[in-house]
């Protein structure tokens, strides 16, 4: 199964280390494959430091994917971390 979810960022420093972090946290517990997409670039949500570089931005449009069996909890959970960042 793929899941894909457009988000817009509300935290005001965009995607920075701490928050990438966090995001390759949660990614790991799970099974499928996430990436994110932003401005035509895609990353797998394995490295803080390739997500640092796709510079998302706040308030811009950006999406998560997740291809596997758990896909829509995985990106629930990710989507629940980044919605609640100010």
């Amino acid at each position: 199964m793929v899941v894909k979810k457009e988000l817009h960022l509300k935290h005001k420093g965009g995607l920075h280390a701490r928050p990438a972090g966090n995001l390759v946290k949660i990614a790991s517990k799970f099974e499928s494959k996430i990436t994110i997409e932003y401005n035509d670039k895609q990353t797998r949500v394995k490295s803080m430091l390739n997500i640092i570089t796709l510079g998302i931005r706040e308030n811009t449009p950006f999406y998560l994917i997740a291809e596997g069996n758990d896909a829509e909890q995985a990106l629930h959970e990710m989507e629940t971390y980044l919605l609640g960042l100010e």
